[in-house]
């Protein structure tokens, strides 16, 4: 069921999971401090605790706030890749010392609502195991046609985020998705000289 920015910002704020459009695929999103609504998308999902979810932000600003240290180079890979369909990993300060993936996803709605609502915990809308989401009907497929959807222009590449992590003092490639593995080591290889 599509939604406007404005129901998609109540939503959020009374506590439910809500999916919205990416420039790679649907994802479900909660409020980052809200335990009970991110329980509620492990639930959704059928997704293992175990796997961390995404962290959306607004802007590279918002790093410090949730970020224990930047590795080299990250400031300049975000000027490059942000906002974008590159998620990297960084020691974590609200998730109890664990890791957390970080990205700014290049899609003018949702950024609208990190604007107006801030930083949103995320993952893919689908089921685990199951092709991502590239539309609302394959959300409300997922979801249940009731499943309340922010309504904004459509999702520009249909697969997700490349994901790195900086270990063994390198960037290093986790998840191949929608930068190639070429650009990305390029772009590295280019910041380490």
């Amino acid at each position: 069921m599509k939604i406007s920015l404005k129901d998609a910002i109540k939503e959020l704020n009374e506590g439910r999971v809500i999916a919205v459009p990416t420039d790679t695929v649907y994802g479900l999103v909660a409020r980052f401090d809200d335990k009970i609504a991110i329980d509620r998308i492990y639930e959704l999902k059928k997704r293992p605790l175990s796997k961390n979810l995404i962290l959306f932000i607004r802007n590279d600003n918002d790093l410090h706030k949730f970020v224990k240290e930047t590795p080299p180079f990250t400031l300049k890979l975000a000027s490059i890749f942000w906002p974008g369909p590159l998620t990297m990993v960084f020691p974590s300060k609200i998730l109890g010392g664990e890791s957390i993936g970080i990205r700014i996803p290049n899609h003018k709605t949702t950024l609208s609502l990190l604007e107006k609502i801030g930083p949103l915990l995320s993952t893919s809308a689908n089921v685990s195991s199951c092709s991502s989401s590239i539309n609302i009907e394959q959300v409300e497929l997922s979801f249940g046609e009731d499943f309340p959807v922010l309504d904004g222009e459509g999702v520009v590449k249909g697969v997700e985020s490349t994901i790195i992590l900086y270990r063994d003092y390198k960037w290093q490639i986790i998840r191949k998705g929608c930068i190639s593995n070429n650009k990305i080591l390029t772009e590295i290889i280019k910041l380490d000289k």
